[in-house]
């Protein structure tokens, strides 16, 4: 299921349970180059950190830690509580 709103130039691209091997292809493709943003909502950590430059770690309806994937991936509080890694 997804809807496609278009706001002038501004369009938004809501994918509702789209398969992991999809997802990538839908974001190269929609995504505004080149300094555009996707926001991309995702529960599939593995999936989510690939396809990704910066994320959000959101719990409990706040912002509890962002930075690049990178800061994601080497920040060993937010591996374990967020990550399950």
């Amino acid at each position: 299921m997804h809807v496609i709103l278009k706001l002038g130039v501004i369009l938004i691209l809501l994918i509702f349970f789209l398969p992991e091997g999809v997802m990538g292809y839908f974001i190269q493709k929609f995504s505004p180059e080149p300094q555009g943003t996707v926001l991309l909502a995702e529960q599939n950590v593995k999936s989510a950190l690939r396809l990704s430059d910066r994320g959000f770690i959101i719990d409990e309806g706040g912002i509890r830690y962002q930075g690049t994937i990178g800061e994601i991936r080497e920040n060993e509080e937010v591996r374990k509580k967020y990550l399950l890694v």
